[in-house]
Order: C-alpha cells, then structure tokens, then sequence
C-alpha cells in the first residue's frame, strides 16, 4: 500500500490542480468576475495557509495529530448542520434568485 503521508499529498495535489482548471474555466467563459476570483483567492490561501500553521503547532506542542482531526470533524458537521438547516428553510423561488450571481 501506499503511506498516508503520500496519499495525503497526492490527493492534495489533485484537488489543488482541479480547483486551478475549474477557476481558470469560469474565468476564460466569464462566468466570474477577476476582482471576486483575486478576493475569494487572497482569502482561501491565507485560510489555508494559516489553517496549515496551527496545525503544525498544535501537533508541535501537543503531539497529538488526533486533536486537529477531532477540530476538523467538529468544525465539518458543524458546516453541514447550519447548511441542512439553512436549505430547510428555503423554498424553490428562492433557489431560482441564485441564477444572477452566476452570470
């Protein structure tokens, strides 16, 4: 088999190159504007990147890997709690209104 730590990076490289193809295709058919891809892209890296430092830090300091995979998992099902709870309170008319962000 393979080791997690290169499984990790080799899935990390895929999702990173796929997400690179998709923006660069909403961009070149004009499916989103530059100055919202630059904003959204300043913030996915500094989240990524300051994600990745306490992370580091946190097993530095403690020593347990488990502790960021117990934060992630709380942080994952809390995502899905509020995003299950906002589509719930939704009707059809309002998912129709999103067409214009899309533009």
């Amino acid at each position: 088999g393979m080791l997690p730590q290169v499984a990790a990076a080799s899935t990390s490289l895929m999702t990173s190159t796929n997400a690179c193809l998709n923006v660069i295709q909403y961009l070149t058919s004009g499916s989103i504007a530059v100055d919202w891809c630059l904003l959204l892209f300043m913030v996915g890296a500094s989240g990524g990147l300051s994600g990745r430092w306490l992370s580091r830090w946190v097993i530095k300091t403690y020593g347990r890997p488990s502790i960021c995979v117990f934060a992630l998992s709380v942080i994952l099902l809390m995502s899905v709690t509020m995003l299950s709870y906002e589509l719930s309170h939704k009707t059809k008319a309002e998912f129709e209104d999103l067409e214009p962000l899309c533009e």
